[in-house]
């Protein structure tokens, strides 16, 4: 035999359970498009342009100002701590671009020497080489972005291109980072 109660309680709770779905389902609908619309370099939910400018984010509004500008280099890179590494990246700027300057930034347990803080003259299209040198085993970010102004001194314009470059820093054995118990 069932208990009727139950029963009762069962068919109680299945409109809640339904609203419950259907809400769910209409917020998930309703978020789904807000979080396509993202920065390029960091992905959903970061970068938005300040509201009321139609939800575009900052660097796609600055990417037709910015067209023909590059920084580019290899995504990822294996290095050994304490050694003393280049890094290769490629700057293009060109003619109708001036003051252009690329500035790549690190944790503080990465030295940065070389072509890290370097003015770029306009009709550039050159490989530099970045220097790195990582004091600790681990994983770092190497921040670098190319900016420069368009245009003459009434209406310029400025605009930049970022690039990242991912450090992994393994010690004399191999091992990521050292622990001790």
């Amino acid at each position: 035999m069932t208990n009727p109660t139950a029963r009762q309680t069962t068919q109680q709770t299945r409109p809640a359970r339904r609203l419950t779905a259907a809400w769910l389902v209409t917020c998930c609908s309703l978020l789904m498009p807000m979080t396509a619309i993202s920065c390029d370099n960091h992905g959903p939910g970061f970068g938005f342009y300040p509201m009321n400018k139609h939800l575009k984010s900052a660097s796609d509004l600055s990417s037709p100002i910015a067209q023909g500008m590059a920084l580019a280099s290899k995504p990822r890179y294996t290095v050994a701590v304490g050694v003393t590494s280049e890094v290769p990246y490629t700057v293009i700027v060109p003619e109708s671009f001036s003051d252009a300057k690329v500035l790549w930034q690190a944790d503080d347990t990465v030295n940065l020497s070389g072509a890290y803080d370097q003015a770029i003259a306009p009709a550039t299209d050159a490989e530099l080489v970045l220097t790195v040198a990582p004091t600790k085993a681990g994983t770092y970010v190497v921040r670098g972005k190319l900016s420069g102004t368009l245009g003459g001194e009434q209406d310029s314009q400025s605009a930049s291109k970022s690039a990242f470059i991912l450090i992994k820093a393994v010690g004399e054995d191999g091992n990521l980072a050292k622990t001790t118990n």
